[in-house]
């Protein structure tokens, strides 16, 4: 039980040379309570196994505070088996013990500010090895922590051994500089995102470079809208006013056709009356073109009611029955009775659904499937608002590709007889509903026209 110090082991801990007695159970006395029974059972069991041992543990100072220590040492045996001493060395492993707490609590805090992120972060090595990833990575690539650390991305997101082919990524960590630019989504082709990566050179945790992946689908297609209202409004005015100009000049001709047509006045053949009556009609075509050219310049008032979006196209099917029939077109229902009213203009809704469900049965020549669908779901824009989204859709011959950008442009058209503004003003008439009008459409598979009105019942 007699312990021998080599080293003044009263002031390491602040004690009076005459403070501590030289014996084990002594100095025992000064352990930790909650590090006693780790220190005996590392003493027993260097002893049962005759090595050497290393015991890390607390010891108490006079002023209360604990120092971290390490004992390393081995014990001598008689020709018994049976221990006579133990010789060892304590080491004062505090400052060092504090660093790594420190260095741990670093790591804790830095896979916190991570995890608290909501695009998926990356933190890659120079060789492209995983030094850590945050929960929406985790999530967003389908992995776990444990599998993705310390291996190369391109083994854990691709199962291959070597970089992505089209994969800027393992290019750009060599430069040791922030690069941002776009891509179609790693995970889902149809989604758009932004990489922006940038490096981690002087820290006292990790360096490497930090990979942030974040959807711009919505931002992309929010800024589209809003280029496409902004063109569209400049297209009105300007067609607005070119309206006014024809149609001035546009009534004076009709007045002097209509004196010359005058029976009282000419005497004209058959052929001649004919003739007039031909200029008559396409003037009064004309006329209607001006017509709806200035609705589309200058809107009337709406009037703002409560709407039944199902009633509204339950209603305008009907416009259309003979119609589906000798088309030959089936039509498919899927109608969300739970889904709330809407607030809008009961006749500017109907005109919408009306312009689409033509468009679509004209699109069909030979014959198809019309299917409309009503639903309650979240904005495809905004995940955080709540709409009621109207689908349309036909088998027809689709809109080619070179075409799709000009849809919603005033007359723009692909009919012999269009005008080129009915899609033009149901893009205008939803708008001032507050919702969007969109479409996807595949030459010889069809169209979706996609409609998402405010919920009344918000988020």
């Amino acid at each position: 039980n007699h312990l021998k110090w080599f080293g003044n082991i009263n002031d390491t801990l602040g004690l009076d040379s005459d403070e501590l007695e030289n014996t084990f159970e002594a100095y025992r006395q000064l352990i930790h309570p909650n590090d006693i029974d780790k220190f005996d059972k590392g003493i027993k069991k260097q002893q049962k196994n005759k090595a050497v041992f290393s015991i890390h543990y607390r010891t108490r100072k006079k002023d209360g505070g604990y120092l971290f220590w390490e004992n390393r040492g081995r014990s001598t045996f008689n020709d018994a088996g049976k221990a006579e001493r133990v010789i060892g060395i304590c080491s004062d492993i505090t400052e060092k013990t504090m660093a790594e707490k420190a260095l741990k609590k670093s790591k804790h805090l830095l896979q916190a500010v991570f995890d608290g992120i909501s695009d998926p972060l990356i933190m890659l090595a120079k060789d492209a090895t995983i030094l850590k990833m945050n929960k929406a990575a985790r999530s967003y690539y389908g992995v776990e922590f444990k599998d993705a650390i310390n291996s190369k991305c391109y083994e854990v997101f691709k199962d291959g051994y070597t970089p992505c082919e089209d994969c800027r990524v393992p290019s750009i960590i060599p430069e040791n500089k922030a690069v941002v630019f776009e891509r179609k989504g790693f995970m889902d082709p149809e989604r758009d995102e932004q990489v922006l990566t940038y490096p981690v050179i002087k820290s006292s945790v990790e360096s490497g470079t930090i990979v942030r992946i974040s959807d711009i689908t919505e931002e992309k297609q929010s800024r589209v809208l809003l280029a496409r209202a902004d063109r569209l409004s400049s297209l009105g005015q300007l067609s607005g006013g070119i309206a006014h100009e024809i149609r001035n000049p546009l009534g004076g001709i009709k007045l002097f056709l209509d004196i010359l047509n005058n029976e009282d006045m000419y005497n004209r053949t058959e052929t001649e009356t004919e003739i007039f009556d031909e200029i008559n009609a396409n003037i009064n075509k004309i006329d209607g073109i001006i017509k709806r050219v200035l609705a589309f310049a200058k809107p009337g008032e709406t009037q703002m009611g409560s709407v039944d979006i199902n009633e509204i196209i339950n209603e305008s099917l009907k416009l259309f029955t003979t119609k589906l029939r000798n088309a030959n077109i089936n039509s498919k229902l899927s109608l969300d009775k739970s889904i709330s009213t809407v607030k809008g203009d009961f006749i500017g809704l109907q005109q919408v659904i009306t312009n689409l469900v033509l468009n679509a049965i004209e699109a069909m020549d030979h014959g198809g499937t019309l299917s409309i669908k009503t639903s309650g779901r979240k904005s495809s824009l905004q995940k955080e608002r709540r709409v009621i989204a109207i689908t349309i859709k036909d088998t027809g011959a689709g809109i080619k590709q070179d075409g799709q950008e000009n849809v919603f442009n005033p007359f723009f058209t692909t009919k012999p007889t269009g005008t080129g503004l009915g899609l033009a003003i149901s893009h205008q008439i939803v708008g001032r509903h507050g919702g969007t009008l969109s479409f996807k459409s595949k030459p010889f598979k069809g169209t979706t026209f996609s409609i998402e009105l405010p919920d009344i019942r918000g988020i």
